[in-house]
């Protein structure tokens, strides 16, 4: 085979495997974004049951007579 040949094939094919790794990176940086963006909203959504779960215990310590 003709070197011009073999040096376009050679070409082409890592032009080929260099758009692959950048689409996995872009799907990968989207996973990624998805993954962050949704866990704030749980932290949140915890704090908020753990506040709540607090302030139960503190009004039932407050009926007992557990607080000074």
């Amino acid at each position: 085979m003709h070197p011009i040949f073999i040096s376009h094939q050679f070409s082409s094919h890592k032009s080929k495997m260099r758009r692959r790794a950048l689409g996995l990176l872009a799907l990968s940086a989207a996973t990624a974004f998805s993954f962050a963006t949704s866990s704030c909203a749980t932290t949140k959504g915890f704090g908020q049951d753990m506040q709540k779960l607090g302030q139960k215990v503190e009004t039932e310590a407050v009926k007992t007579g557990g607080t000074e």
